[in-house]
């Protein structure tokens, strides 16, 4: 097992090197064959497969025709997670290392498999769409368009049962896996698209996918309903059922389930301390479970204060804002560079400050969005070093730890619009963010060269990573909306 430069090929042989990398330390070999897919597979094979996550050609050195594909063989423990569709010649491994480097002297440059490729024109283009001369020029017509795109995306893979199509790779079957709180803040996103956008037929399509969720929830006999996933009841399941319930509210007027948020709504005031705090996990029943959550919190409050604008008389803003002193009580010993990036505890504090107009919400706002504006943006590295391209957030980045975190900044951004509070700072990241996003989004100009299965519109979960999932795609479509009202025309 090697990490370093290649030697020189024996005459007439093949040499690759792969990596891993992933969860465990990165690890390189470098091996021959006779032709490129041997050299591949006997690379692949000669790596430790404890710890292993993915694998990736680095690079194929020697004078030898390029077959149409390079597959890596089921043996090498399917490290090509695109399966049969791996590389074709002139083409990128689409899960390629994690960091880029240069190929060796005389490496083939037709199997440059790192994160650019070239089109029949010659023009680099990347993984998941063309690399552009320069960072996108984002504009409030181009934000539009793209989030209808991806709100398009969500309703299309929403079945008749309401199911969505949770998570799919090019040229794979979707995952049987399924989140019920990735399905709830999926849902309510769309509902929020039907509103802004003014596309009734996004929310038909989500009907179904709220129905579904109603019908999941678990009511219990003390008037309070949960939402059981994997067998537990999620406090952040919850919060994010008040937010589809209380958005299909927003969109269409209807007060048809208010009966049943009501009963979310004391299932999450049961969850709560007298201090404010929330319990994270319980049983079905009702005890209480070990563990605790970063987001739970923040999805909660937001949940119950979009209840408290649709049931002004009830309780849930009382809840909100306890909940929301005590997780600003409980960090303030915290330094600000070490406070988490709770994008969603922003987006609940904006809607906190939007109902009551109490200054202290934003106040709670300002060092949660330091934070992130001072965590780097993250320049992806490429093969095409001639090409600016935005940065994202997360080594390397990717589309959730970008998207999350301009959703909190777009949610300062609206406390200051509200509040009359100038806060450049939060715009210039969240814009770099938006140009991100807007770049790696699979479009039908970008994404020529994936099997056509239906993922225009989506976000794949980073650059190195084309999988789509609901919640990557709706983080992402967040943005967007949000980005709407902030973008010049």
């Amino acid at each position: 097992m090697v990490d370093g430069a290649a030697a020189e090929p024996t005459p007439g042989g093949v040499e690759a090197r792969v990596c891993s990398w992933g969860k465990g330390p990165r690890c390189c070999s470098t091996a021959t064959g006779a032709s490129a897919i041997d050299a591949v597979e006997n690379a692949a094979l000669s790596l430790d497969p404890a710890g292993l996550d993915r694998l990736g050609v680095d690079w194929v050195l020697g004078d030898t025709a390029l077959p149409d594909r390079l597959p890596l063989a089921e043996r090498a423990y399917r490290a090509w997670r695109v399966g049969g569709r791996l590389l074709t010649a002139g083409e990128v491994l689409l899960e390629p290392p994690d960091v880029a480097w240069g190929p060796p002297p005389g490496a083939t440059t037709e199997v440059e498999v790192r994160s650019a490729i070239e089109d029949q024109a010659g023009t680099p283009t990347a993984l998941t769409g063309a690399w552009p001369a320069g960072p996108p020029v984002v504009t409030r017509e181009l934000v539009e368009d793209r989030a209808r795109a991806a709100a398009g995306w969500l309703a299309g893979t929403i079945d008749e049962d309401g199911h969505f199509r949770y998570e799919q790779h090019p040229g794979q079957p979707p995952t049987p896996d399924y989140n019920w709180l990735r399905h709830a803040g999926a849902t309510a996103e769309l509902y929020r698209a039907a509103r802004l956008l003014r596309s009734n037929g996004w929310a038909h399509a989500a009907r179904p996918a709220l129905q579904l969720l109603v019908d999941q929830l678990l009511h219990r006999a003390d008037g309070t309903a949960v939402l059981v996933d994997n067998g537990k009841v999620k406090l952040g399941g919850g919060g994010l059922t008040l937010l589809a319930l209380g958005r299909h509210h927003q969109w269409s007027g209807d007060d048809g389930y208010l009966p049943i948020a009501r009963g979310v709504g004391r299932g999450l005031i049961a969850a709560q301390g007298d201090d404010g705090a929330f319990r994270a996990f319980e049983t079905p029943s009702g005890e209480a479970l070990a563990g605790t959550s970063l987001y739970y919190p923040g999805e909660a409050i937001l949940g119950l204060v979009t209840l408290a604008e649709w049931d002004p008389d009830g309780p849930w803003l009382d809840a909100a804002m306890r909940g929301a002193d005590h997780l600003h009580g409980a960090r303030t010993a915290v330094a600000t560079e070490e406070l988490p990036a709770d994008h969603w505890l922003l987006v609940a504090l904006d809607r906190l400050h939007a109902v009551t107009g109490d200054p202290r919400f934003e106040d709670q706002q300002v060092r949660l969005a330091v934070a992130i504006q001072q965590t780097p943006l993250v320049v992806p590295v490429t093969s095409a070093q001639d090409r600016e391209l935005p940065a994202g957030w997360g080594s390397p980045p990717t589309t959730g730890a970008t998207a999350t975190r301009a959703e909190g900044l777009m949610a300062r951004l609206a406390t200051c619009s509200r509040s009359g509070t100038p806060c450049p700072e939060a715009l210039g990241p969240a814009l770099t963010a938006t140009g991100f996003l807007l770049t790696h989004q699979l479009t039908r100009d970008n994404a020529w060269f994936l099997p056509d299965d239906g993922l225009t519109g989506a976000f794949p979960k980073a650059p190195h990573d084309l999988t789509c999932r609901i919640d990557t795609t709706q983080h992402a479509l967040s943005v967007l909306l949000s980005a709407i009202d902030v973008v010049a025309p």
